[in-house]
């Protein structure tokens, strides 16, 4: 079983882009937080399978993912 929490802040907020001349800005002050949670199971050698969840928030900003793998070594 592994999990994991981070927990960021943009360095000064800003971001600016410039494309062709054109400046672009984007102003961002909201702490973000990321959390996984997950496992992996062996049942024989060779064999395992691994599951992990994730979800992150920056702002308004929502999202959520799984992970699924398995192994099996010849």
């Amino acid at each position: 079983i592994h999990g994991g929490i981070n927990l960021h802040e943009p360095l000064d907020g800003t971001t600016i882009v410039n494309v062709s001349g054109i400046s672009f800005a984007n102003e961002q002050r909201d702490l973000g937080l990321d959390a996984t949670l997950g496992f992996g199971y062996e049942w024989a050698d060779g064999y395992s399978l691994n599951v992990e969840t994730s979800a992150s928030r920056q702002g308004e900003s929502e999202e959520y993912g799984i992970n699924l793998g398995a192994r099996i070594r010849f």
